[in-house]
């Protein structure tokens, strides 16, 4: 339905954004009132799920059929427009096909669809046009992101990787902006933009740690249990924190714990318990 309703926003909405990208999502966010990134987080995992349900299943017609939902999918990512988010779904959904098909199908000709994917949508939308055309044009360091980046380190340095009081986090990340030019950011109260920085400044390296080892294991536990599924979208979730704070808001919470209430029961069995039973019968 989401999917669906995106792109008939994009078509209603041609007169007021007449093809720009920027307005197209800002139009869109003020519609619905969700921001992009858990929009494109929930179409992204539903494209994993539905991927996953067209390799193992049989009828031919059905699979055109969800293949015509994929589709939608896509085109309202795109349209969505969030960047690591839309390229990893791509990367994971190729990589969901080699782990099924890997015996039956050479590697190359995954990447070269891949690459050509890549490119197509990379020249589709003008965000990704401006990024490149951006980056050849000036340096990295006068990007916003390594500023913010540059910044939240810096932050993290001055709290000798203990944490800092959360109230106190933004002050002193605004202070960083103000100090090397980019006073539209402190103006904005614009946050690290990436979940290992911003865990890294409320607890220190100690939330760090816990919260990487977390993901760590649940890639461990999920690929040996052959679950490439919940593994995809742990995958997704980890690209996706490097670019947003995911888990600072409820929306991004619930879809964590969703994607967990569903698996992580699956690769963290108790087979002491399984044996008990065994036992007893």
């Amino acid at each position: 339905m989401i999917t669906t309703y995106i792109i008939l926003f994009y078509i209603k909405d041609i007169p007021n954004h007449h093809f720009d990208w920027y307005l197209v999502r800002f139009n869109l966010e003020q519609q619905i009132k969700i921001h992009g990134t858990y929009i494109s987080l929930w179409i992204s995992i539903a494209f994993l799920f539905i991927t996953d349900y067209i390799i193992h299943l049989k009828k031919i017609k059905l699979k055109y059929g969800l293949i015509i939902l994929q589709l939608t999918s896509l085109m309202s990512l795109i349209i969505v427009n969030s960047r690591m988010i839309l390229f990893s779904t791509i990367l994971l959904s190729f990589l969901q096909i080699y782990f099924y098909f890997h015996k039956k199908i050479k590697t190359y000709k995954l990447i070269i669809p891949l690459l050509l994917t890549t490119i197509l949508i990379s020249l589709f939308s003008n965000r990704y046009k401006d990024d490149i055309l951006f980056l050849y044009k000036n340096s990295i360091k006068d990007s916003s992101r390594y500023t913010i980046c540059y910044c939240s380190i810096e932050t993290i340095k001055k709290s000798h990787y203990l944490g800092l009081n959360n109230e106190t986090i933004q002050e002193k990340l605004n202070d960083c902006y103000d100090k090397y030019g980019f006073k539209e950011l402190s103006k904005e109260n614009i946050n690290s933009h990436n979940q290992y920085l911003d865990f890294f400044l409320k607890g220190g390296l100690v939330l760090f740690i816990s919260f990487l080892s977390i993901l760590l294991i649940k890639l461990y536990k999920s690929f040996k249990t052959k679950n490439f599924l919940y593994f995809l979208i742990t995958l997704l979730f980890t690209f996706s924190f490097l670019t947003e704070n995911i888990l600072v808001r409820q929306y991004g919470i619930y879809i964590y714990l969703f994607c967990d209430i569903l698996f992580l029961g699956s690769i963290l069995g108790n087979k002491s318990h399984c044996c008990d039973k065994i036992e007893k019968s």
